[in-house]
């Protein structure tokens, strides 16, 4: 039994398995990490409220700036810092804003809250219809609630266009991918190293 132990120990093949098996892991843990960086904004259209409610205007009229809405609504939109770093304007590429498009063409901006106990709230407006977000400084774990004024349901859809320099733009109101899905590269690389060495220490042997 000892001599055996020696020679599994003494085997080259072995420790040549080990490191293929070292350098897989690691190559798979780049890969997470690049997944999730370190500048992050999560956005999501939370809720969308109608302002007539289902029995409809019963005689109530709502008004935008002098025009009269036929079917008026409040939607409900957050953009969450979910990084590890804040976030600089710098950071959004040609002082680009964050636009959100709800779905249905968005009239006005009628609330903002930080979200954040020191930091204000970033300057939001309303840009061809779209929900923009200014190009500035968004501190680590500050969540904006953005109340929307619109003439219609949103259908639940939310589309984003912009970026971050080194960083991600998540859209939180789609589906998120399942587990194995971001793990898929980690267990493939373990799996195929792990018979790698089985098979390497059996020809050496």
């Amino acid at each position: 039994m000892i001599l055996l132990a020696g020679e599994w120990y003494d085997n080259g093949t072995f420790w040549t398995a080990m490191v293929t098996l070292f350098v897989g892991l690691l190559a798979a843990w780049a890969q997470l990490k690049g997944n999730n960086p370190k500048l992050r904004l999560g956005c999501e259209l939370v809720a969308t409220t109608d302002l007539l409610g289902p029995a409809g205007a019963n005689g109530l009229t709502v008004t935008h700036n002098g025009a009269t809405l036929t079917s008026p609504h409040i939607a409900l939109v957050t953009i969450a810092n979910e990084g590890r770093r804040d976030i600089e304007g710098s950071m959004f590429p040609n002082g680009d804003p964050l636009l959100l498009d709800l779905g249905e063409p968005a009239l006005g901006v009628l609330d903002v809250q930080s979200g954040h106990p020191s930091a204000p709230a970033p300057p939001v407006t309303v840009a061809a219809g779209k929900v923009a977000l200014t190009a500035t400084h968004f501190p680590r774990k500050q969540k904006v609630q953005i109340s929307v004024v619109l003439d219609g349901p949103t259908g639940g859809v939310l589309a984003i266009t912009g970026s971050l320099v080194n960083g991600e733009v998540r859209n939180r109101s789609k589906p998120p991918k399942p587990w194995w899905l971001e793990t898929k590269f980690l267990i493939f690389a373990t799996l195929i190293s792990a018979w790698l060495i089985f098979g390497m220490v059996q020809g050496g042997q």
